[in-house]
């Protein structure tokens, strides 16, 4: 809805999340490969997406308490016969997380 504001969403923090988590009781992953910033005064958001295309053998997301967002891809053996393909999309929508999936 545009111009809702979620207060339940937690400011930013330290934290280092898995993606998919180490285990099905991992408390520090993620599933979906989104990290959103929400400006609700401008009724703004913009969105970071790992693409679902790419092999996403071990992907890390690490955010600072200053708002800093990464990933971090592991594992992966880059050489001449082994290429990888990874590509992000940056989406800028209204103040919704639902709107960075569309």
């Amino acid at each position: 809805m545009p111009g809702k504001t979620h207060s339940y969403l937690p400011p930013f923090q330290q934290l280092a999340l898995t993606y998919g988590g180490e285990t099905h009781l991992s408390r520090n992953a993620f599933v979906i490969p989104i990290a959103s910033t929400l400006f609700n005064r401008d009724n703004l958001g913009l969105s970071f997406v790992q693409s679902l295309n790419d092999t996403i053998l071990d992907l890390e997301m690490h955010t600072t308490a200053d708002g800093e967002i990464a990933y971090r891809h592991l594992n992966h053996r880059i050489n001449s016969a082994h290429r990888i393909h990874i590509s992000h999309q940056i989406i800028l929508h209204e103040a919704d997380w639902r709107d960075g999936m569309a």
